[in-house]
């Protein structure tokens, strides 16, 4: 490194220890003048500003101090790391659902859930009567198991199955019951839906 380069640092650190001096002193409650911080602080040369202690003007501060790289994309950046945390919150939480008559508590993936409900609503949207078909399909193979669901039927009105556990089924019916009302109420009524339901999820 040239002379210039070290007479330069030397008379930065000078100043810089002198800052730290003033800032400590501040910081224990001891008197510090406007006018020793003005002058010191006036005597720190910036990047910006021209050193000339050997008629050499700013040559050798930019060998040494560091400097920031310029940003690329970064708004790109921030919005891709932004959705993946959302997406990752979301996957994270949890969706609730509670049996109204043991207020036993059953749950399943946030995710699942908000993702069907969209296509419900879009079928809703279309006047599909049949739209909560895809929540309560998704909520069944989810709350139950494969062997439940082999065995069982909505009501056990399957011949040679069995009704789904009450208690699970009661609070699917109750979540779906305040989504949609009484859409939702006809659509458990409607004939034919165990034998239609029970081939779609075997």
């Amino acid at each position: 490194m040239s002379k210039k380069c070290l007479h330069a640092m030397r008379f930065l650190l000078k100043k810089f220890k002198k800052v730290m001096c003033l800032r400590k002193k501040a910081s224990l409650g001891q008197s510090v003048t406007t006018n020793d911080t003005d002058e010191t602080l006036s005597k720190i040369p910036t990047v910006q500003e021209s050193l000339d202690f050997s008629g050499t003007k700013g040559a050798c501060v930019s060998e040494w101090l560091p400097t920031s790289p310029e940003p690329h994309n970064l708004s790109s950046v921030t919005e891709s790391k932004s959705s993946a945390v959302a997406s990752n919150i979301l996957q994270a939480k949890l969706m609730f659902l509670t049996d109204p008559v043991t207020n036993q508590v059953f749950s399943l993936p946030l995710s699942i859930f908000m993702r069907v409900k969209r296509r419900s609503a879009t079928a809703a949207e279309k006047k599909e009567a049949t739209h909560p078909q895809y929540l309560l399909y998704e909520l069944v193979t989810n709350l139950f198991t494969h062997d439940e669901i082999q065995k069982c039927s909505l009501d056990g009105k399957v011949k040679q199955s069995l009704a789904f556990p009450s208690e699970r089924m009661r609070a699917i019916d109750d979540q779906l019951s305040h989504l949609y009302g009484v859409f939702y109420s006809m659509y458990r009524d409607s004939f034919g839906l165990s034998v239609a339901f029970r081939e779609k999820t075997r």
